[in-house]
C-alpha cells in the first residue's frame, strides 16, 4: 500500500495542538533504544499495587481485594471471566472510578509525580475528543524522534486512516473511530498503557497491525502495557507475555511469563 500525502503529514506538528499533542512533548525522550545498563539492571516495577479494595455500593463482598501486585515493564495480560472485574480494575487505575481509602499504589520506577499521571487508558466510549479531527489526535511534536514518526505513519497506513484524518471523530464509523483512538493511545507519551478488549471489532488484518505496534511499544525501556480481555489466551495472537494475571473472586493470580510467540 502506497502512503498518501495525508499519511506523510498527519504525524507532523499541527497549528492547533490538542492535549494529547502537548503531552507527547514530555514523553518523546522515552522512545530510546535499550542500553547495556538496561539489560543488566533488575527491572523495577513500573506500577506497584500495594493494596486495592473496591466494592459496588450495595454489594456485601468487595469486587476487588488486591495485595502486592507488581507490574514490571513489557506487555502484560489481564484476563478474567465476564463480570470478574477486569474492566472495573482498569477504570480504577485510570482514575475513572474513585479508589477506596485503603488503596495504596505507587510507581517505583518513576522519580516524582503522581502514579496516575503516568497512565493512558484507552477508552473507546470517551467522547471528549469527538469534535476533533483524527489528525489532531495523531499530531506529534516537532522534536519527536524518527521512530515515533515512523510508528505514527505505520498506524495510519495499517489502519487505513489516511482518508479519514480530517473528519471529526463523531463522523467516523465505529470501527474507524476505534482505530483512530487506538492509534492515539499507542503513541501516548505516558509509560503505562491500559487497554480493555482492544481486539474487539477489529478484523484480522487490523489485529496484526495492533500487535506489531504493541510489540514495538512494549519493548521500549520502562514501558508497561496492561491488556484486559475475557478471551482465552489460546484465542489471542501468540506472544511472549511479560506476565499473565488472572482475576478471580476479587484476587489476582499472576503466572510466570509465557513462551508463546
Amino acid at each position: 500500500m502506497q502512503k498518501s500525502n495525508e499519511t506523510n503529514t498527519a504525524c507532523r506538528p499541527a497549528v492547533t495542538h490538542s492535549d494529547h499533542g502537548s503531552a507527547a512533548t514530555a514523553g518523546s525522550a522515552a522512545a530510546r533504544k535499550p542500553t547495556t545498563a538496561d539489560a543488566t539492571q533488575r527491572p523495577t516495577p513500573v506500577l506497584h499495587i500495594h493494596q486495592l479494595h473496591w466494592a459496588w455500593p450495595s454489594a456485601a463482598e468487595p469486587l476487588l481485594a488486591l495485595h502486592d501486585w507488581r507490574l514490571g515493564p513489557g506487555l502484560h495480560l489481564l484476563r478474567g471471566a465476564p463480570g470478574s472485574g477486569t474492566s472495573t480494575l482498569l477504570r480504577l487505575l485510570a482514575g475513572q472510578l474513585p479508589l477506596d481509602g485503603r488503596s495504596q499504589i505507587s510507581a517505583p520506577a518513576q522519580a516524582g509525580g503522581h502514579w496516575q499521571a503516568l497512565i493512558h487508558h484507552w477508552d473507546p466510549d470517551q467522547q471528549q475528543h469527538d469534535a476533533l479531527p483524527a489528525r489532531a489526535l495523531l499530531s506529534l511534536p516537532a522534536n519527536a524522534p524518527p521512530s515515533l514518526q515512523r510508528a505514527c505513519d505505520e498506524l495510519i497506513e495499517g489502519f487505513a486512516l489516511a482518508s479519514h484524518l480530517d473528519k471529526p471523530l463523531h463522523m467516523l464509523s465505529t470501527g474507524t473511530r476505534r482505530k483512530a483512538l487506538l492509534s492515539a493511545a499507542l503513541l501516548s507519551p505516558q509509560p503505562v498503557l491500559l487497554l480493555d478488549e482492544p481486539c474487539a471489532a477489529l478484523d484480522w488484518s487490523s489485529i496484526r497491525v495492533l500487535w506489531h505496534a504493541l510489540a514495538v511499544r512494549s519493548r521500549l525501556p520502562g514501558q508497561l502495557v496492561l491488556l484486559g480481555t475475557h478471551q482465552p489466551i489460546e484465542e489471542l495472537p501468540p506472544w511472549r507475555w511479560a506476565g499473565v494475571h488472572t482475576l478471580q473472586a476479587g484476587r489476582i493470580n499472576s503466572g510466570a511469563p509465557t513462551g508463546r510467540g
